[in-house]
């Protein structure tokens, strides 16, 4: 990937009228960096998360992976790109978008069998932004909010997209996710809360109170 990049940039360089050429390098660095070494960026660790999500695709057959809460783990690295003056949100946003496409553009080879089941050849990118920690307090962030207007830009197929809500929730949050509900039908799986069957249940398994707090969205398929 790094070597396409640089190949696409040369191509460029020969063209006095391309404007991309740096991403291009921007690119190629990001690709010879990670997900070998840490991520130092935030565009790294976005490249870093879509190889390791291809990566577990091709090695194994579950279609239907999470991501996690991506709100929270990239976040640091948001911030201090931010703080150091390295990116503006207009570039993250855009990063965003960028992010949101690539993982859209994964598609398995199942069998008949499998791909009538999944309604199609779909590989889910499962995530979920905002709810809680372990102290139960409110995390949602900055980049939780723009997470929310990328997808709305974008209206891409994945991540198949989710919001943890809970009574304390911003509602600046709230009117956002609603917001995006609204403009877009397959904004749907977006709001959703871990019900309490579901934490009685956890409790009875042995499931700490901090892991339930930590939930994430995964998909099942079901056959009738």
């Amino acid at each position: 990937y790094a070597d396409e990049a640089e190949r696409r940039r040369a191509q460029r360089l020969a063209n006095a009228g391309a404007v991309n050429r740096d991403e291009l390098l921007a690119i190629a660095a990001a690709c010879r960096r990670v997900p070998a070494y840490p991520a130092r960026t935030f565009h790294e660790a976005l490249q870093a998360i879509v190889f390791v999500h291809y990566a577990t695709q091709i090695e194994q057959f579950e279609s239907a992976i999470s991501l996690g809460r991506i709100d929270q783990f990239l976040y640091l690295r948001y911030r201090s790109d931010i703080e150091a003056g390295r990116l503006t949100q207009e570039d993250a946003l855009e990063l965003l978008c960028c992010f949101y496409l690539k993982l859209s553009q994964s598609v398995p080879l199942f069998d008949s069998v499998v791909t009538l089941g999944f309604s199609g050849l779909t590989n889910f990118a499962n995530t979920v932004i905002g709810g809680m920690d372990a102290r139960r307090q409110d995390v949602t962030n900055e980049l939780s909010y723009l997470m929310l207007k990328a997808m709305q830009r974008v209206r891409s197929p994945q991540p198949n997209f989710g919001v943890r809500l809970h009574r304390g929730s911003p509602r600046a949050f709230r009117d956002a996710v609603l917001e995006l509900a609204e403009h877009w039908a397959m904004a749907c799986t977006a709001g959703y809360r871990v019900p309490e069957p579901t934490r009685r249940a956890d409790r009875l398994a042995g499931v700490a109170k901090r892991r339930m707090l930590d939930a994430t969205l995964d998909i099942v398929i079901e056959h009738r």
